[in-house]
């Protein structure tokens, strides 16, 4: 096959011809993906510039790690909810494409959650034309919603359950029979996703095209299948060249290590001085700790687990606080509200039930007392 019948095979026969690790990883990825990369997929290949050109922290460590696996592909990235979708594997796609002379859909069936269209419902499509109708309501426009959908037409919308069980929305599913150049019956199965292959290769056309068409401003232009990953494979080099340069100006800043330090000692001398003649054995020394400096080091650390375990018990304490202090509101709320003539009548009754039963008691007392 020739290598630049369409962009996207010029690209891939650019790609193998690339020695630089990262800008391969780059060009397979948006081949894969066929869309602008995200900042997480840029941030893994601007990772792997850094490791190619050693310009990152044990480097070569990394490198040796990266580079034993260079050959596994990305892992590719999955919406919350997105369903994975059940396509041809994209290396296979382009040339499938070519390939295609005539395609068309002998049947859906076994469509799930589209409107009202019922389940265990099979549409049969006539070679030359296929008429559709039935009560409002019925579901018809459902299937006219699973072919934009499935082809990534312009007016492609949202697919609804039926309103009156359920509000979930492109929680779908049908089944495509297709029958490709007269020749290759093919089943596919759609699960609510956009830019389903072979079916991209469908026009569909309905009366929300006939107003976009007709009626709308259309502010786009016509290029060849594939053409927009240049763009795509551009914008994504800038991007790194942009970061990188935004780290080379963020290297360049001095950086002033002097708030660490105790003001007028030697080492903050010394740090606040350093410039390119500074001897690097002077700073490598101080970063040597004594014997002594790291039982002090250890006392140190120790005094400040105690301290903040007295803080910890200090806050405490004061939660408590603040906790007597709101029931001690309370109950002068409450006495507040409380009537004292009923207190007083309360205490009376109190009174009273103590005196009768000490009396129960005594009575009971004196008839065990008495012999029967």
């Amino acid at each position: 096959m020739d290598p630049f019948k369409n962009p996207i095979n010029a690209i891939k026969s650019w790609s193998s011809q690339l020695n630089e690790a990262w800008l391969k990883k780059l060009v397979e990825k948006i081949l894969e993906v066929k869309r602008e990369l995200s900042d997480q997929e840029l941030d893994m290949v601007y990772s792997i510039f850094l490791i190619e050109k050693q310009l990152t922290d044990n480097s070569e460590n990394i490198k040796a790690s990266y580079f034993k696996n260079s050959d596994k592909p990305f892992k590719k990235e999955k919406n919350p909810g997105e369903k994975e979708p059940s396509r041809m594997k994209r290396e296979e796609e382009d040339e499938t494409n070519d390939s295609i002379k005539k395609l068309q859909i002998n049947q859906i069936s076994g469509v799930k959650g589209v409107n009202a269209i019922l389940s265990g419902q099979n549409l049969e499509f006539h070679p030359n034309l296929t008429v559709i109708y039935g009560h409002n309501a019925s579901g018809k426009t459902g299937y006219v919603r699973i072919l934009k959908r499935a082809s990534s037409s312009r007016t492609a919308e949202d697919i609804w359950d039926n309103i009156h069980k359920n509000k979930e929305k492109n929680n779908c599913s049908a089944k495509f029979l297709l029958n490709i150049n007269n020749e290759k019956t093919q089943k596919i199965e759609w699960n609510g996703e956009t830019d389903l292959f072979p079916l991209t290769l469908l026009d569909v056309f309905d009366n929300k095209c006939v107003k976009v068409f007709l009626t709308e401003k259309l502010d786009f232009s016509f290029k060849p299948y594939g053409f927009e990953l240049f763009s795509f494979i551009s914008s994504a080099i800038t991007w790194i060249k942009n970061k990188l340069s935004l780290k080379i100006r963020l290297e360049k800043q001095p950086r002033d290590f002097t708030p660490y330090f105790n003001e007028g000692t030697y080492i903050f001398n010394l740090i606040k001085d350093i410039n390119k003649n500074t001897n690097i054995d002077d700073i490598n020394a101080l970063a040597k700790l004594s014997q002594s400096d790291l039982v002090r080091f250890k006392n140190l650390k120790k005094t400040r687990e105690n301290l903040e375990a007295i803080e910890y018990k200090l806050e405490a304490i004061e939660n408590d606080l603040r906790e007597v202090e709101r029931l001690k509101l309370l109950y002068e709320l409450a006495i507040n509200e409380i009537d004292t003539d009923i207190v007083e009548e309360y205490k009376k009754s109190i009174k009273s039930f103590i005196k009768a039963r000490e009396s129960f008691k005594e009575k009971a007392k004196i008839q065990l007392l008495i012999p029967a």
